[in-house]
């Protein structure tokens, strides 16, 4: 057996394994299908089947963006077209490379292949795995949204989960559901339009331990089965509503000022990225100024409408100004902008 022939293998398995896809469900489904059919050409050439061409394309992250690999599998059961389409060999490589299939007297590495066929295999079961599991998740958070009025659950653990963490955090909402109902929030508006962000013990993403109301109104529950019935009860709900609705105001009045800013800019689009109140009360602010200035802007500037957005965001290791060819969007940190409230 080749060492070599496992180490291609694995780079091209760690660039396509489903498991990495987890917020991009539909090239997750495409790179299990792939690898389905990976695993039969593999398969049948293992068994001395005929083969016919197999053309395969898999989805992969370059530089955080996706971006596809196409490859066309021959008849001949030649492997080298996958490693050169992954960029692991040469094109020179390519025409010469010795990958297990039928070599000079007809034989085939039945090892290597059995190995590579188990690989295909353990990472379509995984990317299963994770879909029924992402499927039950989804319809347990919509029921118990829906029967508690809820804003939203969201998990601590962040939304690309693994399935472990899935596997947690069904656990957790299948104990919040339970636990909700004994204490006789069934029925009622007593969480009404909250947010719960909600976090399994065993999950090392956080080392919260006690469930709270945060500053912004956000309900942080620990599912932990021995404390989270009471410590449901001691939450100040009064306090997460009051703090919901102040929240809830300066997002809107963001989301307002910031159409009134993309009619005056004459943009696709303008957006501010910050969930943070004091940030969101600066970007009002900062834009109230500029919009006091409409009418003589609009006197001066050239009447044509642009192509790009403006992403207002408080990354303050990021450049004053960062556009982005690729998707059109013109970063601004609010910093820079609030250097110019005087100016404007």
């Amino acid at each position: 057996m080749d060492v070599e022939h496992r180490k291609l293998i694995r780079s091209v398995i760690r660039q396509v394994h489903p498991d990495l896809f987890a917020k991009h469900l539909q090239e997750q489904l495409q790179n299990s299908e792939a690898l389905k059919l990976l695993n039969n050409y593999v398969d049948r050439l293992t068994n001395g089947k005929p083969l016919t061409q197999q053309r395969l394309r898999f989805w992969t992250f370059n530089s955080d963006h996706l971006s596809t690999v196409e490859v066309t599998l021959p008849a001949s059961g030649n492997l080298a077209a996958l490693f050169y389409a992954f960029g692991l060999i040469s094109e020179e490589d390519a025409r010469t490379y010795q990958c297990p299939g039928p070599g000079a007297a007809g034989e085939v590495d039945v090892d290597f292949l059995a190995w590579l066929a188990s690989v295909a295999s353990q990472a379509t079961q995984s990317a299963e795995r994770h879909q029924v599991l992402s499927i039950e998740a989804e319809a347990l958070t919509a029921d118990i949204e829906k029967q508690f009025k809820l804003r939203h659950i969201i998990p601590t653990a962040g939304t690309s989960l693994s399935i472990t963490n899935l596997e947690r955090h069904i656990d957790a909402l299948k104990l919040l559901e339970q636990c909700l109902t004994e204490v006789c929030f069934d029925g009622q508006d007593m969480l009404k339009g909250l947010c719960i962000f909600l976090h399994h013990p065993d999950s090392a993403s956080m080392h919260e331990s006690k469930s709270h109301v945060e500053d912004s109104g956000n309900l942080l529950l620990v599912a932990d089965p021995r404390t989270i019935r009471d410590e449901l009860l001691q939450l100040d709900l009064e306090a997460a509503h009051q703090r919901t609705q102040l929240k809830n105001l300066w997002r809107e009045q963001v989301e307002d000022t910031a159409a009134a800013l993309t009619e005056m800019l004459a943009t696709n689009d303008v957006w501010f990225w910050s969930s943070q109140q004091a940030e969101q009360q600066e970007f009002v602010q900062w834009a109230g100024r500029v919009l006091e200035h409409r009418e003589s802007y609009q006197d001066t500037k050239v009447q044509q409408q642009h192509s790009f957005n403006l992403l207002v965001h408080c990354d303050l290791s990021s450049p004053a100004l960062e556009f982005d060819q690729s998707n059109g969007i013109l970063q601004v940190p609010s910093a820079f902008l609030q250097q110019y409230c005087t100016a404007v």
